[in-house]
Order: C-alpha cells, then sequence, then structure tokens
C-alpha cells in the first residue's frame, strides 16, 4: 500500500469506517473523516449553557457504554496485533482527531462546538445527473416551490420532528 500510494493519498471514512482508520495508522497514511450528518458531531458541544451540558453528558455516556461494553477491548486487541499502540482516548476522539470533511453546511449545526475540532464544511453534495424525469417537470411546472422535509437517518425524535414540520408549513 504505501509503496504504491508514496504521499500522493489520503484515507477516508465515515465515522464507523474503523477498517480505514485502522489501515491509515497503520500504514502511516493520512486519514480524514467524512462526517455526514450533526449527529456524530454531538460529543464535542462546546458547554456553553446548561442544554449544551447535557447534550455533551449525554453523548458522552453513550460514548463510555459502547466503548467500554463494545468497542475497547476486541478494538486494542486488532490494535496489538497490527503492532498498534492501545488506543488512549474515546472511539469518537479517536474517529474525530485530525481532519474530518462535513458534507453539510456549517449553519446545519444547531450546536457550538469545541475550539480544538478540525472540521472542513463542504456543504451539501449534489451530483448532476442529467435531465429530470417527465413526471417531476410535470410537478415542478405545477407546483414550482416546492417545499421538502426530510429527516436523515438519525432521526430519534420522529413525532417532534414532523409537527415542526406542519408548523412551518403554516408559518408560509
Amino acid at each position: 500500500i504505501t509503496e504504491s500510494l508514496s504521499g500522493e493519498a489520503i484515507i477516508m471514512g465515515h465515522f464507523f469506517a474503523f477498517g480505514a482508520r485502522l489501515a491509515a495508522e497503520r500504514h502511516g497514511l493520512p486519514f480524514a473523516n467524512v462526517c455526514l450528518s450533526p449527529h456524530w458531531l454531538k460529543g464535542f458541544v462546546k458547554p456553553t449553557g446548561m442544554k449544551a451540558r447535557l447534550q455533551r453528558l449525554v453523548a458522552g455516556a453513550n460514548t463510555r457504554f459502547i466503548d467500554g461494553q463494545l468497542f475497547t477491548g476486541p478494538m486494542n486487541s486488532l490494535r496489538a496485533g497490527l503492532g498498534l499502540e492501545p488506543l488512549a482516548q474515546s472511539s469518537a476522539r479517536w474517529m474525530f482527531g485530525g481532519s474530518s470533511l462535513c458534507l453539510f453546511p456549517r449553519w446545519f449545526l444547531d450546536f457550538p462546538l469545541e475550539d480544538s475540532m478540525a472540521l472542513d464544511f463542504a456543504g451539501f453534495p449534489s451530483a448532476n445527473r442529467g435531465p429530470l424525469a417527465s413526471e417531476v417537470e410535470s410537478f415542478l411546472q405545477k407546483h414550482p416551490n416546492p417545499v421538502v422535509f426530510t429527516a436523515g437517518t438519525s432521526i430519534t425524535e420522529g413525532a417532534a420532528f414532523f409537527q415542526a414540520a406542519l408548523e412551518a408549513l403554516r408559518a408560509l
């Protein structure tokens, strides 16, 4: 790997792409975490008020439980087999250590982050996939300003999300 890449590559992976992070460490290559949602940053809330302190406390408790029960032992065994030192920090801090590319704009966060976070915000990715289907074009001609609500993959409060969507529509 290292001979064929010789300083011309960076390994990128999602927060749960532990294998990518391990490969980068094992072969001395740079790693960048790709963050798809602000949800994964909740463990790095800057504690500026009671709500932020509670969010950070809950996120920290979740990480400690997952790390303690499921992650640390097997990961450190795997690391030892690869000749790597045991983790000296939480799994979240390990994965977000170094560079992270967020595929959403900074304004999409609804909480402040720790100052130490090294994040680049690329905005929402889009793909030009050619012309729209005729049914979509027809719909947009009849309804030129559609409103779309999408909860993403880590929704935990579905009822509250859809209630907020309805209130937003009523306000229009």
